[in-house]
Parts: structure tokens; C-alpha cells; sequence
């Protein structure tokens, strides 16, 4: 082994952590991760504890998860400078002054950010790592008010993955900017366009944690704007399956929102009209079953349509029309 490489099984381990926390996985997700850190510090391997943290400190922020994002990178920076090892200092450096901006002390932004790509640059990191950097810097700005700050950060990142490939965290770069946008006094009038861009990109990654943020964020647009059936039918199918767990507190931000929905007029008169729909499409084709035989040309297509508003009515989401498949996704879209 070289003596500043990783060790491929805890190398492993943490990318396999982080891709079972995107797609929704969130248990075994901590557990392997939790496996991947015991298994480089039991080695005393410095490059594989340090590529371990700095790859779980990124994941602690994505999840905008402060304090363990500080907890980790304290740990690798330590190391890193006892060890003489390099290489992930520069990013660990970004997340540990990010988690430190948002627990209340240093700043965070957009200068600190690009310092901080020159650094990783400088070390080998490049592309892949830029994007969910990109999403706390902008999220900082915003936070101050510098809304062009944020969204050409934003920008500049969009672009980047589409010259490079690396779309891993294009989701979250359009949720973010659909957040900054919101803050605008027409709000209306983009980030609706960037959730959906969001949902779209995510949903075609099987990213079900993303596809959950972004459908909150739309959901939370929709009730705003007095459309509750819309919040219900873009929020509903994302958190189907999931129970409420720390690894993703959105869960219980996302069901409360929901029940609360399902309680206005508007949301329960729209599931029923869609209940009735369905029941009277199912007994139509249970008609033509009896009088014209399974396989006739009518009773296919009564079931065929009530197929259709079946998944209407139980996936909103299929309105975007997007296979649910990893494999190329969707081009980044953005709202000039």
C-alpha cells in the first residue's frame, strides 16, 4: 500500500455510506460509514482515516449537519498535520469553516469557497467535490442577503457539470437555487422551475433523499401561494416508505406539512372526487370484463385508464416523466 493512499475497503465503504444516504437508505448508510471510520482508525492507516473523514465530513454537510461536520474535520486537520498528510486538508478546511459559520463563529461565502477550490486544485481535488461547496456558499450569501453572490455561484457550478459530467449534486444545486430565489419578491417567477428541476434530476438518479428536499421546498412553495392540492400531490409521494429518523429530519418536517394539508377542504375534496373517479373507471371495466370477455379491445383500454389514474392519483410525480433508472440524467436547467 502507499503510504498516502487509501485502503480500498474503508475506501469503499464511505462512498458506499454516502450512496445509500442519497438514495434513501439512511440506516445502513450510517452503519457502513460507521464501519468505514472504525476499519481506517483499527489500521492506523493515515491517508485512508483521512480520505474517510473528509469524504463523511462533506456527507455531514450535504445533510447540513454542523456539528458532526465540525466533529470530523477536527479529527482529520489534527491528524493531517501530525501525519504530515496533505491531501484532504484543503476540503476538510472548507467543511470545518463552514460547520463553524453555521454553529455561530467564522464566516462563510463565496471567497472562502473559491480559496478553497484553488487549494484542492492545487492537490488533485477537483470537479467532483466542487458542487455541494458551491451549495454552502450560496447558501451563506443568501443568508446575508447578497442574492447575485449566490445565484452566480450557483451558476458557475450548473455550468461546470455540464462541461465535466459530474451531475451528482445538480438536484441539490437547483434546490438551492430555487431557496435563493424565493427570497426575491417574485419568487414565482424561478424557483418553482428550479424545484421541479430538482425533483426531475433526482427522481431520474433514484436520489430519493434529494427528490424528498426538493419536494418539500415545492410543497412549501405551492402552500404559500394557496395551492394545496399541489403541495399534497408533490409531497406525498416523496415521503412515502419513510419514517421519521435524525439521518434526514426533513421526514417529520415533510409529514407535518402533509397532515396538515390533508385537513384543508380543498386537498380532501380532491382526493375523494379522485377516489370516486377511480372506483367508477374500475367498475366500468369489471362491466365490459362480464358482458364483452377480459380480452376485448374495450375492457384493455377501461383498465388501461384505470391503470393511469391509479398512478395519477399515486404519483404525482410521474408527471415528470422520467424513467426511474440511474443512468444519464437529465441536463441541468436553469432560469435566466
Amino acid at each position: 500500500m502507499v503510504r498516502f493512499a487509501e485502503d480500498p475497503t474503508a475506501a469503499g465503504r464511505i462512498r458506499l455510506g454516502i450512496d445509500r444516504w442519497t438514495i434513501g437508505d439512511w440506516s445502513r448508510a450510517r452503519a457502513v460509514m460507521d464501519q468505514a471510520v472504525n476499519e481506517a482508525k483499527r489500521g492506523d492507516h493515515p491517508g485512508s482515516i483521512c480520505y474517510v473523514l473528509g469524504w463523511k465530513g462533506i456527507l455531514e454537510a450535504i445533510r447540513r449537519a454542523p456539528d458532526l461536520a465540525e466533529a470530523d474535520t477536527d479529527v482529520l486537520l489534527e491528524l493531517a498535520e501530525e501525519r504530515g498528510v496533505r491531501g484532504w486538508v484543503p476540503a476538510g478546511a472548507l467543511v470545518n469553516r463552514w460547520a463553524r459559520s453555521r454553529l455561530g463563529g467564522e464566516k462563510f461565502g463565496v471567497e472562502l469557497f473559491r480559496q478553497g477550490c484553488i487549494a484542492m486544485e492545487e492537490v488533485g481535488h477537483q470537479w467532483i467535490l466542487r458542487a455541494p461547496f458551491a451549495a454552502l456558499a450560496a447558501e451563506a450569501e443568501a443568508s446575508e442577503g447578497r442574492i447575485d453572490e449566490a445565484l452566480a455561484v450557483l451558476d458557475e457550478a450548473l455550468t461546470q457539470s455540464d462541461r465535466t459530467g459530474f451531475r451528482w449534486h445538480d438536484a441539490e444545486l437547483h434546490r438551492v437555487r430555487g431557496n435563493v430565489l424565493s427570497k426575491l419578491a417574485r419568487a414565482d417567477l424561478g424557483a418553482e422551475q428550479e424545484f421541479e428541476a430538482a425533483i426531475e434530476i433526482a427522481n431520474h438518479q433514484g436520489a430519493r433523499s434529494f427528490v424528498l428536499r426538493a419536494a418539500l421546498a415545492l410543497a412549501k412553495l405551492y402552500q404559500s401561494t394557496a395551492r394545496p392540492v399541489e403541495a399534497h400531490d408533490i409531497l406525498a409521494p416523496a415521503l412515502e416508505g419513510f419514517a421519521p429518523t435524525p439521518e434526514m429530519p426533513e421526514i417529520s418536517e415533510g409529514q407535518a406539512l402533509l397532515a396538515a394539508l390533508v385537513e384543508t377542504e380543498d386537498v380532501s375534496v380532491s382526493l375523494a372526487t379522485r377516489r370516486r373517479r377511480l372506483d367508477l373507471q374500475v367498475a366500468y371495466g369489471a362491466a365490459l370484463m362480464s358482458a364483452r370477455g377480459y380480452g376485448a379491445p374495450e375492457t384493455v383500454e377501461a383498465f388501461s385508464r384505470a391503470r393511469d389514474l391509479a398512478g395519477a392519483a399515486d404519483d404525482p410525480l410521474a408527471r415528470f416523466d422520467v424513467p426511474r433508472r440511474v443512468d444519464a440524467p437529465p441536463r441541468s436547467r436553469r432560469t435566466r
